[in-house]
């Protein structure tokens, strides 16, 4: 949805120019880029378009962060420094201002990427090397690196209102386990989601086999190529840990937990045969077998005696109704209640 709003007239304004309008939406997600959209209006009504480059005479302020020189606000990722303010923003062109209001949006689809880290590839495999009668065949390919395990996620929740509009705001704060930085996220918890993925790093793909030798190619034979080295296993999920504070309990739905196993790597490309006489006999390696997905992570008991992970995301089910439905689903999860601990962070206190 988008709004459009006028319009003040500068007393200094150049002639032809009277009015300013800008298209600006309602509102903005998170890390959500729009572009700003003005239109020049002069004495007579008629109207032009005014582009936002840098050398266009134009001037920006807008109470949620920095507007580029080409018109384009950047929802902020950090709700905490919009929390209860409308997101006024101005817009000056020769003189005349417009403004309009751009706050952050909670009803939208947030992502928390707390994926393990992709396996280094294997190296290649030696070469044959070999006489002018018989290359040697070459060397297998070394295996990729197994991917890295996704790191241990804790979430901390508590439900609010929205200072300006009243509505209630799940707000959240994360942390994966190993790093001192915390991130913040606020979404309405009907209509917002926000999705933990946790997801285990790819295996590194095999090397590729060694070529066979090279043998005259009057009079020798050529060497095997070799086979590729072996996909490395995936990492595993991680385990996603939520506290929710009892102002949260049963709110919990739209928190997507997608931890699943990471991939297994694939198998090396083959070595190439080595060259020799016409009636060459050497054969090319093998491809390398590829690695093996790894096990998924999973939503621990933290704390209390109530704590239910289940549901099915696409039906938003209650936890009792949902849990043989999450029982075969073995890709997504949400959870739909956990047990309470105290108020916790700035939400406590706004």
């Amino acid at each position: 949805m988008w709004m459009l709003l006028a319009l003040t007239t500068g007393a200094d304004a150049r002639p032809g120019l009277d009015e300013l309008r800008v298209d600006a939406p309602a509102g903005i997600c998170p890390g959500e880029v729009v572009r700003l959209e003005i239109t020049g209006i002069d004495d007579r009504g008629r109207e032009r378009k005014i582009r936002a480059t840098p050398r266009a005479d134009l001037a920006y302020d807008w109470s949620l962060g920095e507007v580029s020189d080409r018109g384009e606000l950047t929802g902020p990722t950090d709700p905490r420094a919009a929390w209860g303010d409308a997101g006024e923003l101005t817009v000056t062109a020769e003189g005349v201002s417009a403004t309009v209001a751009v706050p952050l949006r909670f009803d939208c689809t947030i992502t928390l990427d707390a994926t393990g880290r992709e396996g280094y590839p294997g190296e290649q495999g030696p070469e044959g090397g070999g006489s002018s009668t018989k290359g040697n065949r070459g060397q297998p390919g070394h295996p990729g690196d197994p991917g890295h395990d996704a790191p241990e996620v804790h979430l901390r929740t508590f439900l609010t209102a929205d200072p300006r509009t009243g509505e209630p705001v799940l707000q959240i704060e994360a942390q994966r386990l190993g790093d001192d930085a915390l991130q913040y996220f606020a979404i309405h918890p009907a209509s917002g989601e926000l999705v933990v993925h946790a997801v285990g790093g790819r295996g590194g793909m095999g090397g590729r086999g060694g070529d066979g030798g090279d043998a005259d190619e009057k009079i020798g034979i050529g060497g095997d190529g070799a086979e590729g080295g072996r996909g490395g296993k995936g990492g595993a999920g991680g385990l996603v840990r939520v506290f929710a504070d009892p102002t949260s309990e049963g709110q919990l739905a739209n928190i997507i937990v997608e931890n699943w196993g990471g991939e297994g790597g694939p198998g090396g490309q083959p070595g190439n045969a080595g060259s020799g006489k016409a009636e060459n006999t050497a054969r090319p390696g093998r491809p390398g077998v590829p690695g093996r997905r790894a096990r998924r992570g999973r939503i621990r008991r933290s704390c209390g005696r109530r704590w239910a992970c289940c549901g099915a995301p696409s039906s938003r089910q209650p936890c009792g109704a949902a849990e043989s439905s999450a029982r075969r689903r073995r890709r997504t999860r949400s959870i739909a209640s956990a047990s309470p601990t105290s108020a916790y962070w700035w939400a406590a206190s706004s």
